[in-house]
């Protein structure tokens, strides 16, 4: 699989404009982008948007070529699990850091159903 280099341009406008989604199942694989998805940015730029939603699997890998180490490096959360909020689901966050510089971010809704 290749990484979209959509996701900015083309798949947060189009969830955007989803207000009235009651179910969604997001798989994604994210490349070239200068941060990776975590709650922060799934909650502020696009549930917020989606007020409607009441079930939400998804499974989303950011893939960096270039990774501020140090900022990861001081941060306690490299790999975590806690709740968005009440009403969304358990979430895990898992960030790979590679001695060539590239990062991986693995960040799925739990219990995580693979697709077939």
């Amino acid at each position: 699989r290749n990484p979209t280099q959509e996701y900015d341009n083309v798949i947060v406008p189009l969830l955007r404009r989803m207000e009235n989604l009651e179910t969604l199942m997001l798989f994604l694989l994210v490349g070239n982008r200068p941060e990776f998805i975590d709650d922060v940015h799934l909650s502020e730029e696009i549930l917020i948007h989606m007020p409607r939603l009441e079930n939400f699997i998804f499974n989303i890998t950011t893939i960096d070529d270039v990774v501020e180490i140090d900022y990861w490096l001081k941060k306690d959360d490299i790999e975590e699990t806690r709740i968005f909020n009440d009403d969304l689901p358990y979430f895990q966050c898992r960030i790979d850091i590679f001695k060539n510089g590239v990062g991986r971010c693995h960040f799925c809704s739990i219990p995580f159903i693979e697709s077939s």
